[in-house]
């Protein structure tokens, strides 16, 4: 009777600590693809017609930080917004990424990006925007699937980005918004499903919209 009082007790306890490991699990897995609100953190300009948007309460762009982890590697991304490492003529804070661990293996389901989206995007809508943002690396990074793109919906003109140094680089390109988008973001990628070359820290300044 003891034996078999003694084999359900030892079972209860594993059964106990299966279901703890089990919610820590849910847990961070479902924290890992919560993306994070950066709402007016990164600096972002959009002029529509030729006159400023202001930023307001709410935020002309509403920024995110996405960093999904399907292969359960913990984040690997450190976030900070008011790094004053900025290129020359910008009075604003950068938006940096700390790349502090590499993408773990395997790579399918890791995704790695950071940008905005238009709470209106009615305010471009049938117009052509000219996206520019400029980005840097504190030692050089070569990307396996790293990109800077826009969405409407319907149209994502999408850029590779192959490496980044030092020295810093303005990202420009144009999007013709469809006449019925009910959406418009901005995205720059640092991985999807790809390699990065060395841990570092990327920036991410001066970022604007021009819509005609």
């Amino acid at each position: 009777m003891k034996k078999i009082k003694l084999f359900f007790g030892v079972a209860l306890s594993v059964a106990v600590l299966l279901m703890l490991a089990l919610m820590l699990q849910a847990e961070q897995t479902s924290e890992m693809n919560t993306p994070w609100d950066l709402q007016e953190k990164c600096p972002t300009k959009v002029v529509v017609n030729g006159a400023e948007v202001p930023v307001g309460e709410e935020g002309v762009a509403k920024w995110t930080a996405f960093i999904s982890n399907l292969n359960k590697t913990a984040p690997n991304i450190v976030l900070d917004t008011s790094s004053w490492t900025r290129p020359e003529g910008v009075d604003a804070p950068s938006c940096t990424m700390e790349i502090t661990k590499l993408p773990g293996t395997p790579l399918e389901g890791v995704d790695w990006r950071i940008g905005f989206s238009l709470p209106n995007a009615a305010i471009v809508r049938g117009k052509t925007v000219k996206v520019s943002m400029k980005v840097k690396a504190d030692t050089p990074i070569k990307f396996g699937a790293a990109a800077y793109y826009s969405n409407d919906g319907k149209l994502v003109p999408y850029f590779a980005l192959t490496d980044l140094n030092e020295d810093w680089r303005e990202l420009t390109w144009d999007h013709k918004v469809g006449d019925d988008a009910d959406v418009f973001e901005v995205w720059l990628r640092l991985t999807i499903h790809g390699t990065i070359s060395t841990t570092g820290t990327v920036y991410l300044s001066d970022v604007r919209l021009v819509a005609n």
